[in-house]
């Protein structure tokens, strides 16, 4: 079978392997580093999205409506 997305996939694994000299250690700490970094980025991004901006106060935002209550 030669499925060209299967190859792709296989070769960027290798050239990835291929940096830390195949590695298993190095590869592992890596992609945790990565996924750290990348928490971090989305952690700092998310908090910024929730500063209010501008005149009032997060109170003065308009309110979701309620669900009702179970019957």
């Amino acid at each position: 079978m030669n499925n060209p997305i299967i190859q792709e996939v296989r070769d960027a694994r290798d050239a990835l392997a291929g940096a830390f000299g195949y590695n298993l250690h190095k590869i592992i700490e890596n992609a945790m580093e990565r996924e750290r970094t990348q928490q971090t980025e989305n952690r700092q991004w998310t908090n910024k999205s929730l500063i209010p901006t501008g005149k009032g106060s997060a109170t003065s935002l308009p309110k979701r409506p309620r669900r009702p209550a179970a019957e």
